[in-house]
C-alpha cells in the first residue's frame, strides 16, 4: 500500500511571505495528525527562508 500525500499551500502575501491555508491530506487517516504537525513545521521552515 502506498501513502499518497496532497500538500496545498495558499500564498497570501508574496513579498512578506505570509502563508495561510496550509493543508496536508493523506490517504492514511491514522497518520494525518502526525503528518500535519511534522510536515507543516518542515514546510513552513523551508518556505520562510
Amino acid at each position: 500500500m502506498s501513502n499518497n500525500y496532497k500538500v496545498t499551500i495558499s500564498r497570501t502575501d508574496l513579498y512578506s511571505k505570509k502563508y495561510e491555508n496550509v493543508s496536508i491530506e493523506s490517504n492514511d487517516i491514522t497518520r494525518n495528525m502526525v503528518i500535519k504537525k511534522s510536515l507543516l513545521e518542515v514546510l513552513i521552515n523551508m518556505i520562510s527562508k
